[in-house]
């Protein structure tokens, strides 16, 4: 019966953390829309981008082991400025291999 709480808990908290990026990327599509006519695939791109970045964010805060809260407010963040966390990441790890080895990327 434990084992079937902590899984539904699971569920529970992973739908709020896509409720909130769903919230987030649904105001960043907004904003797009209101300069410019959007297209299917770019809403799609944005969906791809923001959820990838949320699954990035998720393993790291669980990685270091935030509280629910600080995870589901992030959620926000990071679906409206999901394409600026995962270039963040990119250079961080640019920044990384070419410490190691002078100017491989």
């Amino acid at each position: 019966m434990d084992n079937q709480n902590e899984t539904a808990n699971f569920f529970i908290k992973f739908g709020i953390y896509i409720g909130s990026v769903a919230l987030g990327l649904a105001a960043k599509l907004f904003t797009i829309n209101n300069q410019r006519k959007l297209h299917w695939k770019e809403v799609l791109m944005h969906t791809c981008v923001a959820f990838a970045a949320a699954w990035l964010v998720w393993n790291v805060m669980n990685y270091y082991k935030a509280e629910e809260w600080a995870k589901n407010g992030v959620a926000v963040i990071v679906g409206r400025f999901g394409d600026a966390v995962l270039i963040a990441a990119w250079k961080y790890i640019k920044m990384l291999i070419n410490s190691e080895n002078k100017d491989i990327i």
